[in-house]
C-alpha cells in the first residue's frame, strides 16, 4: 500500500464512523424523570472546550460513569494493553529482551491512561454548560461542598466553588458543607446584586438526621437546630444512602424531608440512582416529595451530571436571597410539581446486578455511547482534529522520506 493511501485510510474511516454515528446520534440531555429530550435547555460550549473537544468529550463521558463502570474500564484497559503486547511478542522470535521491552511498553501505555484519568479528576479544563431558553427558569444545584467539609478538596474555596458552577451553567448554588455553615454564610458577600447577573451561592449544610445524611436549606438561619421549637427548614434526602430509613413527617409538615435526590453525581450516587430508581420514585410519590439533582461536588472533576430547573417569574431581577426564599417556598408548597431534573445522557448499566457480559463490554459500549452523544459542533471539532492530525503526520512522513532519499 502506498504511503498516501496508508495515511488517508484511517482518517477517511474515522470520518465515516463519525458521520454514521451522527445520523444515529441522540440528544445529550434528557429529562431525568421521563427519559425524553427537552427543548427548554441546551448545552453550550466555549471556544476552549471545542478546541479541545476530543479530550473534553472523553473526560466528560468517563466522569459520568458509576463506580463499578470505572473499575470495568480500568480492567478492560489492562486486558487490552496486555493482550496487544502479548500478541506482538508471540508474532516475533522468542527474545527475553523483546518481552521485557513489551512489558515496559504496556506499563507506559497503562500509566498514560491512568494519567489521562487523573487529569480528568484533578485538571482544570473548559466545561460544558447548561443554557436555559426560558428566562423564567432558574438552574439550581442543591448539594455542593467546599474545603470546609472534611472530605472537600484543599483549595476549594468560595471563589473556586462559584467558578465551577458558573462554568456548568448554574444560577443558584446551595453550599452544603458537612455540619459546617460559616463558609456558606460568607459566600453571599460575593453574590451579584441581581440574581440574573451571575452565579449566586446560598447557605445550607449537610447533617446527619435520624441516621440519614440530609441537606438543610434555609436562607433565614441554617445554623438553627432541627426541632419543633423553630421554623422547620427544607430537608432533602441524599443518596447514596439507606433509603429504607428516609425520615418521614411526624405531623403536618414537620419531622421529615420535603425532597429527595433523584440523581447524585458521586459515582456511588450515580449507581444508586439507577439501582434504586423505582424505590426513589415510589418514596417520592408516597410522601409527596420534590425530586432534585445534586452535584455533590467536592472538588474533583469538571463535569456536571445534572441540573435542577425551577420556574420563578422575574427571578433574574431579584436579590439572590429573595430567590432563595422563593425556591424553598415553592418546594414546601408544590413538592412534586415544583422542579424538573435534567441530566446528561449516560452509559447504561454499572449496577451491582449487572451481568458479566454487560460489565465486560463496558469499554466498547462507552465508545459507542460517546460517538452517538456528540453534538453537531463537537462532531465538527473531532473531524477538524482528525484532518489536522493526518496533515501533520503526512508532512512528517514526507520529510523523513525526503531526508532518506537525499542521504549520501
Amino acid at each position: 500500500m502506498s504511503l498516501r493511501r496508508r495515511f488517508l485510510l484511517w482518517p477517511i474511516a474515522s470520518v465515516f464512523v463519525l458521520t454514521v454515528t451522527g445520523v444515529l446520534s441522540r440528544d445529550p440531555l434528557v429529562d431525568a424523570l421521563t427519559g425524553e429530550p427537552t427543548e427548554a435547555v441546551g448545552l453550550t460550549f466555549s471556544l476552549g472546550y471545542l478546541v479541545s473537544a476530543p479530550i473534553g468529550g472523553l473526560l466528560d463521558a468517563l466522569s459520568l460513569l458509576t463506580d463499578r463502570q470505572h473499575v470495568a474500564v480500568l480492567l478492560s484497559m489492562v486486558a487490552l494493553i496486555g493482550g496487544w503486547c502479548v500478541a506482538r511478542s508471540i508474532s516475533s522470535t522468542f527474545d527475553r529482551g523483546r518481552i521485557f521491552r513489551e512489558f515496559l511498553i504496556a506499563a507506559a501505555a497503562f500509566a498514560a491512561f491512568v494519567s489521562f484519568y487523573g487529569y480528568g479528576v484533578l485538571g482544570v479544563r473548559p466545561m460544558a454548560s447548561l443554557h436555559s431558553y426560558d428566562p423564567e427558569l432558574a438552574i439550581v444545584d442543591f448539594h455542593s461542598h467546599t474545603e470546609a467539609s472534611h472530605d472537600g478538596r484543599a483549595g476549594l474555596d468560595i471563589r473556586t466553588r462559584r467558578e465551577w458552577h458558573r462554568g456548568a451553567g448554574f444560577d443558584l448554588v446551595y453550599v452544603t458543607d458537612h455540619s459546617h455553615v460559616e463558609t456558606a454564610l460568607k459566600a453571599g458577600a460575593g453574590n451579584p446584586v441581581r440574581a440574573g447577573d451571575g452565579t449566586s451561592l446560598l447557605p445550607g449544610r449537610e447533617v446527619v438526621f435520624r441516621d440519614q445524611h440530609v441537606l438543610v436549606l434555609g436562607t433565614n438561619d441554617p445554623t438553627a437546630g432541627i426541632s419543633d421549637d423553630s421554623p422547620w427548614p427544607i430537608l432533602i434526602q441524599t443518596i447514596p444512602n439507606n433509603l429504607s430509613r428516609v425520615p418521614v413527617p411526624i405531623h403536618a409538615d414537620r419531622g421529615g424531608v420535603q425532597a429527595i435526590e433523584l440523581l447524585d453525581a458521586d459515582p456511588r450516587g450515580l449507581r444508586q440512582s439507577v439501582e434504586d430508581r423505582d424505590l426513589i420514585l415510589s418514596i417520592a410519590d408516597s410522601l409527596n416529595l420534590a425530586l432534585i439533582a445534586g452535584s455533590n461536588h467536592h472538588g474533583w472533576g469538571r463535569t456536571a451530571a445534572a441540573w435542577t430547573l425551577i420556574r420563578i417569574p422575574g427571578w433574574q431581577s431579584q436579590r439572590p436571597e429573595e430567590v432563595g426564599h422563593q425556591v424553598e417556598a415553592r418546594i414546601r408548597r408544590d413538592r412534586a410539581d415544583a422542579l424538573q431534573v435534567i441530566e446528561r445522557r449516560r452509559l447504561k448499566g454499572g449496577t451491582s446486578t449487572e451481568s458479566s457480559l454487560m460489565a465486560a463490554t463496558t469499554l466498547p459500549r462507552l465508545g459507542w455511547h460517546i460517538l452517538t452523544s456528540l453534538t453537531f459542533r463537537e462532531r465538527l471539532a473531532w473531524i477538524a482534529w482528525l484532518v489536522l492530525a493526518t496533515f501533520l503526520k503526512a508532512r512528517l512522513a514526507s520529510r523523513k522520506t525526503r531526508t532518506t532519499s537525499y542521504s549520501p
